[in-house]
């Protein structure tokens, strides 16, 4: 029964240390970009454009 425990848990950890090490894969092409704009410019736009617009607030406290 202790060879059984000590053996998962080295499993265990095992599983842990590897999944930590995985890097995450880049998922942003190169031809995909991100532009900051006024409120006033970007509903213009969106209204030219017939699509909806998305408003993302921020704050550290």
């Amino acid at each position: 029964m202790k060879k059984q425990l000590i053996a998962l848990t080295v499993l265990f950890v095992a599983v842990i240390a590897i999944s930590c090490g995985k890097k995450a894969e880049d998922t942003m092409s190169s031809n995909e970009s991100f532009y900051y704009t006024t409120f006033a410019e970007g509903l213009a736009a969106a209204e030219q454009s017939g699509k909806s617009i998305v408003i993302d607030f921020y704050t550290d406290w």
